[in-house]
Formats: structure tokens, C-alpha cells, sequence
């Protein structure tokens, strides 16, 4: 990895990370990071920023961007007010807008975002639950029209989506291991994350819910194959805290699944690169170009007729270092 993102701030050693990298006094990709979460009266996370109404949302934005925020992320309980002064104030400050399409908004109200997961897109005409962000089985009832004019949507209102595939599978194992075993990144994590992950985020407990995951995961790469072809920009990234999913390794997961979508490898490395780079810092990374950063990967074999070649990398440059 030359470039990073990380789009939920715990707590301030992120912002310390992020400035000793910069400073070169440790080795690691370059850093970008939105700051913590904001959300609404009631957070998801404790660590995100509990936003009730318009001046405090532009208060918040004001304040990342002057930490050094190079992003704002939205979360699901964010008021219909506060979502719009947030937007309204990001865009002001140059920072792009990311994250849950809060369930107080509708896609339709939305412009200029990168949706992340499939927040929103099955709630057109039709209310988010009240109990989780977005529910798989909503997506695989989308009906062909409901593709069309939810992508039709997406490319007026100039939104990009980070689907993140690579989760939703990965959870799986939580729910039935023998069915779904770990992969091999996991003996690089710590031991104690088997134990946190229950307490940090739920998967699916039944065999329905399993079926209804799978069944949701395969609408999900349909849907973001058509998006891309209509000219969505799709990015290639997943979370971190998600069950069995190990940071690195879920990127080259997600590009396979990415590959499957699209019907190439080459269009995955892709969104991995120039389409991640458009979002992440334009006319910055992404590209080989004048101009941009000095990072490059020199790769021993082709990835563009074989992605496991990414694997086997010979030579790594970040900032011509």
C-alpha cells in the first residue's frame, strides 16, 4: 500500500501516526484520515461526534479541517439538518463527503458523496430499518428498475460508492467457521481481536441470516458491476474492526470481488488506484503523472491478467522514498 484512509478517527493516536509518517520518523504509507465519525444524539461509536443541529454541524467541520482533516465522514444517525450544514460547510472547506447516508436522508437529497457500503441505496421509496444501517435482504428485492433509477440517481447527484463486499463475506466466519474458515491473514493479528470482535459488531446468527447475507453480497457485486459500466466510480477499500477481516489482505479480497464485478482484473486495479486517487487526493496519488507523488509498486508479473501478481512485489516507493 503507497496511500491510506482512515475514515473513523478512535482517538488521537491516528492524528500522531499520521504526523510521524509524514515526518519520516517511522516507515509507512501516506496517511490521510476524516477525523472521528459525525453522528447524532445517540452515536454508533464512542468515539464520534454527537451532532443535534445546523451550527454545530458547521462548528465540527470547521474544527476537523483545522486538526488537518482531509475529509468529513457522515454517520447514520446524523439529522436531516445537520446533514445539510455538514455538506454545505465540507464543501466550502474543499474536504470531500463520505460515509452512511444518515436514515433522516434521502438519497435523492444527497450530492457530491461517497456512499460507503450500500448505505441508502435500497431506501429510495421506501423507510431504512430502525435497527441496522441497511439490511441485505433489501438490497437482493432491488428489482431491475429499482437498479436503474437508484444508479440513474447516483450519476445526477454525483455520488461514488465504496461497497465493501470483503466485509460481508468475511463476517461469515463468526457465523459458521467450518463453512466459512478464517484466511490465512488472520495468524497476523493479535489473539485477543477473536475475543473483541462480538463486543464491537454482530454477524449473522441463523442460517436465514447467513443465506440472506449470501444472497445480498452476490446482489451487491451485480449492482456494482452495472454502476461502473453507467460511469459510478467504484472504490476498492474495507474496514478494519469488521469480524476476520485483517487489514491488507481484505484489499486484495475486496479486488477479486471487485474483478468478478467488473469482468477483469485490470478494471479492479483500478478502482484500487486511479479511482481511489481521484477521491483521496486528485492529481495526487493514483497515477503515474507529473505532478503527482513519487509512489510506486514494481511488481514482478503483469496484475492485469493475474491479481495475485500484487502479491508478489519486488520494489516499493513512497514519496521517492
Amino acid at each position: 500500500m503507497t496511500s491510506v484512509r482512515d475514515l473513523g478517527q478512535t482517538d488521537d493516536s491516528i492524528a500522531d501516526l499520521q504526523a510521524d509518517i509524514a515526518a519520516g520518523r517511522i516507515a509507512g504509507p501516506r496517511m490521510y484520515r476524516c477525523g472521528p465519525v459525525l453522528d447524532g444524539e445517540r452515536p454508533s461509536w464512542p468515539s464520534a461526534l454527537r451532532i443535534v443541529d445546523g451550527p454545530q454541524a458547521i462548528g465540527a467541520v470547521k474544527t476537523l479541517k483545522a486538526g488537518g482533516a482531509s475529509c468529513i465522514k457522515t454517520y447514520t444517525g446524523l439529522p436531516k439538518e445537520a446533514f445539510r450544514a455538514v455538506a454545505a460547510e465540507a464543501r466550502r472547506q474543499g474536504l470531500p463527503l463520505l460515509g452512511h447516508t444518515p436514515h433522516a436522508v434521502n438519497l435523492r437529497d444527497v450530492f457530491d458523496f461517497e456512499v460507503q457500503h450500500f448505505n441508502g441505496i435500497p431506501y429510495l421509496d421506501k423507510p431504512p430499518p430502525e435497527d441496522a444501517d441497511y439490511r441485505s435482504q433489501d438490497v437482493s428485492a432491488m428489482t431491475e428498475a429499482d437498479i436503474a433509477e437508484v444508479i440513474a440517481l447516483m450519476k445526477a447527484n454525483r455520488i461514488a460508492i465504496l461497497p465493501t463486499q470483503a466485509n460481508q463475506k468475511a463476517r461469515l466466519t463468526a457465523s459458521d467457521r467450518q463453512r466459512f474458515p478464517p484466511t490465512e491473514g488472520l495468524r497476523h493479528l493479535p489473539s485477543f481481536w477473536e475475543q473483541a470482535w462480538p463486543m464491537i459488531v454482530a454477524h449473522p446468527e441463523t442460517a436465514e441470516a447467513v443465506a440472506a447475507d449470501l444472497d445480498g453480497i452476490a446482489a451487491e457485486v451485480a449492482f456494482v458491476g452495472k454502476a461502473r459500466l453507467a460511469g459510478i466510480d467504484v472504490l476498492a477499500g474495507t474496514d478494519v474492526v469488521m469480524p476476520y477481516v485483517v487489514p491488507g489482505e481484505s484489499l486484495h479480497l475486496q479486488l477479486a470481488m471487485l474483478s468478478d464485478a467488473f469482468g477483469g482484473d485490470e478494471a479492479a486495479l483500478a478502482a484500487a488506484t486511479q479511482v481511489n486517487g481521484r477521491h483521496v487526493d486528485r492529481g495526487k496519488v493514483g497515477r503515474i503523472a507529473v505532478g503527482n507523488f513519487a509512489d510506486l509498486l514494481i511488481l514482478r508479473k503483469d496484475p492485469r491478467s493475474d491479481l495475485a501478481a500484487v502479491r508478489d512485489w519486488q520494489f516499493l516507493m513512497v514519496g521517492g522514498r
